[in-house]
């Protein structure tokens, strides 16, 4: 970490890919900060969250982006503690986004 920015610095000399726990996976690539999403729609970005499959055809509108939906299976699990908070948070950050 920089002392001057607070930020990371770039060591990395070549892109490499780490596997992680649950088929998570984390790309160490040289001098790209952050990666972005592009040419996917908001409807879509809930079908890679894995914990929203089983509540989400359980919504009450087929387009429900489960965030203020009325009828909203997805938000009926997170409120029940089927689907981790930080995990929802970080769905609704992706979507505000696009």
């Amino acid at each position: 970490i920089s002392e001057w920015s607070g930020k990371g610095v770039h060591t990395t000399s070549t892109a490499r890919l780490y596997a992680g726990p649950d088929g998570m996976r984390i790309i160490d690539s040289p001098g790209i900060r952050a990666f972005g999403l592009a040419g996917i729609a908001p409807q879509e970005v809930g079908h890679y969250f894995i914990e929203f499959e089983d509540h989400a055809s359980h919504c009450r509108f087929r387009d429900c982006l489960h965030m203020n939906d009325d009828g909203c299976a997805v938000r009926a699990a997170l409120d029940r503690g089927e689907i981790g908070k930080l995990r929802y948070e970080s769905y609704v950050r992706i979507v505000e986004s696009l």
